[in-house]
């Protein structure tokens, strides 16, 4: 490593519809000559969280040829692990898709689809629309054609996009004009929507040193879900999630955090 490196990570880390957030800082002076080899850890917390964290990182240092050790005086590198664990009601965000298809005889049929769920606004992208899922639960039978009434512009080119593929993925054929269609999709959007539920709320505070590099510091805050349930009832534009549970992997969680740290104190 050469020069001075300062380095930002922000990562999602995704699990089912749940997903953690990881913020680390870096600062390290890649120029001092001496090399580290043990790493002493202290904790502050859940002792059973601490314990986990502990074996996760040990494998983390020994991945990366480093010794997690007991005895602080002959450590070059010092690693505080502050663990808070909080259970109550926090917001969840929703991302819900809206479909409304019209067929020959004049009925229509308006149907949400819950897309995903994350623990942070904002977060999601359309990965799909449910509009398959949609037509099928319409009591509309021996629908092949559809035609899509949604213009492509650049507000709604994604959308556009993911809907022609969910349709074509699933066998429809995608028309030119509402005289060919067996169904018309009149109206599409995708919307985010707070949900309250309850769980266990997981922080991990890491600060590290390096005795031999004054320039070095290591600072990471990682928030974590876990055991999370929807709180009933559910507000009405976000129903189509409403049996959404989720939790994160507490070990992937940990692995992150633990191989980043090491992974600083050897480059």
């Amino acid at each position: 490593m050469k020069g001075i490196l300062c380095l930002i990570v922000i990562c999602a880390l995704d699990s089912g519809n749940s997903s953690a957030k990881l913020n680390n800082s870096l600062q390290a002076h890649p120029d001092d000559p001496k090399p580290i080899h043990r790493v002493y850890a202290e904790y502050k917390g859940p002792k059973r969280a601490a314990l986990r964290f502990s074996r996760v990182l040990e494998v983390a240092l020994t991945d990366h040829d480093l010794e997690l050790v007991t005895d602080r005086g002959k450590a070059e590198a010092i690693v505080n692990v502050t663990i808070e664990e909080e259970t109550g009601v926090h917001s969840v965000y929703g991302q819900v898709s809206t479909l409304t298809f019209s067929f020959p005889a004049g009925r229509s049929y308006t149907y949400d689809s819950c897309v995903s769920v994350t623990h942070f606004p904002g977060r999601s992208t359309v990965t799909r629309t449910g509009a398959d899922e949609a037509l099928r639960r319409s009591n509309s039978s021996l629908l092949t054609r559809i035609f899509l009434e949604l213009r492509e512009n650049d507000q709604n080119a994604g959308l556009r996009r993911t809907l022609m593929r969910d349709l074509t993925g699933a066998g429809y054929t995608l028309v030119s004009t509402r005289e060919q269609a067996d169904a018309v999709l009149e109206s599409a959007r995708i919307h985010e929507e707070e949900i309250p539920v309850t769980g266990l709320q997981q922080r991990i505070l890491v600060n590290a040193s390096v005795r031999v590099w004054p320039k070095y510091s290591f600072t990471s805050n990682m928030v974590g879900y876990f055991h999370v349930s929807v709180v009933k009832p559910v507000p009405e534009q976000a129903r189509a999630c409403s049996d959404w549970t989720g939790s994160d992997s507490d070990w992937l969680n940990m692995w992150n955090l633990a191989n980043v740290l090491a992974k600083s104190l050897k480059e």
